[in-house]
């Protein structure tokens, strides 16, 4: 059953169709379309299942701590990024919004790398360091002083 979030009044468009699927098939309906155009869903072949089952076992866990598979990882999802910004925005559009991006990324890791040499900062993270191993000390001692009692 589809129901709207909207109370119906959803306007479907080639840019938005995928948004409300009660209010598009609503249109669909109110411009004529009748139930025998349905297409039936999807079924999953149960060998597909059992291969994707088999090349999991067999596949060999990934290092994550090689570099070269880090960055593997990293290229696809720059990958997805900018597939997603071509489709969302004209070309122009996504290269700029692509470099305001990494300008992000780059000023992040340069600010990481200033707040990891600032002494009140390195201080800052040795205390909350202590205090929550002191805090699970405490906890552990609770525990067993419960136990025995």
């Amino acid at each position: 059953m589809l129901i709207c979030n909207f109370y119906g009044q959803c306007e479907i468009s080639m840019k938005n169709r995928h948004a409300c699927p009660a209010c598009r098939l609503a249109k669909c309906f109110k411009w004529g379309m009748t139930t025998d155009k349905f297409r039936p869903s999807r079924q999953i072949k149960p060998k597909t299942i059992i291969s994707l089952r088999l090349q999991a076992r067999c596949q060999p866990e990934r290092d994550l701590t090689n570099p070269i598979h880090i960055l593997e990882i990293q290229n696809k999802y720059a990958e997805v990024a900018w597939k997603y910004l071509l489709y969302r925005y004209c070309y122009r559009e996504s290269v700029k919004r692509f470099l305001n991006l990494i300008i992000w990324l780059t000023s992040i890791n340069i600010l990481l790398a200033h707040a990891r040499t600032l002494v009140l900062h390195v201080n800052d993270i040795d205390c909350v360091i202590e205090q929550t191993e002191l805090t699970f000390i405490l906890d552990d001692v609770d525990e067993i002083v419960e136990r025995n009692e």
